[in-house]
């Protein structure tokens, strides 16, 4: 969401940037934005609102995490920090995420209102878009559109990289913003 949040705020409010790269921005398809949908019918809402939400122990947790193809992927320090910092203990000793997942759907739902395309030409400074080879949202997102209205807007698919690439390849991702900066921003 902060892809989509910060483009938003760039175009709507006149922040001016001298560069941004927005990893796998959400831009659903603009038909969605006028459509009425329940929890149920909104891509991603709908598998948030699912999500397991209580453990017994970190070990247990990370066994679950590992387990999930979402986090197949990530880098292993990362989900380490994913089940330290990313859960809250609750007062019965159970874990949980710290963003439960009423709430994660809830705040997928309040995106729907308001439509981010037409702000899309709005965002003048240069944009590097990455996204994840690999990504689920590839079939329902289509973020060479979206680059397409971003009058200095530029693609970079990530090779073997799903939607959530700093977790995956944490170390490449900083090399790709710090190089892509240093073009951009003289320092």
């Amino acid at each position: 969401m902060g892809a989509t949040i910060s483009t938003m705020v760039t175009a709507l409010y006149g922040v001016q940037s001298k560069a941004m790269v927005l990893i796998e921005p959400i831009f659903l398809p603009r038909p969605l934005y006028l459509a009425q949908m329940s929890v149920n019918d909104h891509p991603l809402a709908s598998k948030a609102i699912k999500r397991t939400n209580t453990w017994h122990s970190e070990a247990e947790a990370m066994a679950y995490v590992k387990s999930k193809a979402l986090f197949k992927s990530w880098n292993e320090e990362v989900l380490k920090l994913y089940v330290r910092y990313g859960m809250v203990r609750t007062d019965t000793g159970t874990l949980q995420l710290a963003c439960s997942p009423q709430h994660e759907a809830a705040l997928f739902m309040g995106g729907m209102q308001y439509d981010p395309w037409p702000l899309l030409p709005k965002v003048t400074c240069p944009a590097l878009i990455l996204e994840g080879e690999k990504s689920e949202n590839r079939h329902f997102i289509d973020l060479a559109d979206v680059v397409s209205k971003v009058p200095q807007g530029s693609l970079k698919i990530i090779k073997d990289a799903g939607h959530l690439i700093p977790m995956e390849l944490p170390k490449k991702t900083a090399t790709m913003i710090s190089d892509y900066f240093q073009g951009i921003v003289p320092s």
